[in-house]
């Protein structure tokens, strides 16, 4: 079972989701670490990013079933892959965001903020599709 490759995108497809939906307890969290100078309420209003990511991705998603994907396994392998890696890319930027040169590189809190927020909704957005349309 170890050695089968569809038994590894579907772990995958259902673990990292997962992780990325109840992301949003901890993100509150933060988005007080990286911006010191934003309230309470503001910093949990932007969790919010994930939802509108969720929602994204469930609608951009609807491609994986249209005609020319149906039938057409690489096309459909192609956007899993896409998503996977631009998943990747946007979890990677956001471990970068932790970091204590960001605060330096970005010194105003509404753009870390922003930072933040666009990096988890891409990320969700990519792994919505995965979570709510792989069995």
């Amino acid at each position: 079972v170890l050695t089968s490759r569809l038994f590894w995108l579907v772990g995958l497809a259902h673990s990292a989701p997962f992780l990325a939906r109840t992301c949003d307890r901890v993100l509150g969290s933060f988005y007080l670490h990286v911006s010191s100078g934003l309230s309470r309420s503001l910093c949990g209003g932007l969790t919010t990013s994930c939802t509108l990511g969720f929602i994204h991705g469930l609608a951009r998603g609807r491609i994986f079933h249209q005609d020319e994907y149906k039938n057409n396994k690489d096309k459909r392998l192609a956007f899993l892959r896409q998503n996977y890696w631009t998943a990747g890319a946007a979890s990677l930027g956001l471990a970068l965001c932790a970091g204590s040169w960001f605060s330096r590189w970005a010194p105003s809190d509404t753009i870390r903020a922003g930072i933040v927020a666009l990096l988890s909704g891409i990320m969700t957005s990519c792994m919505s599709f995965q979570f709510y349309q792989i069995p």
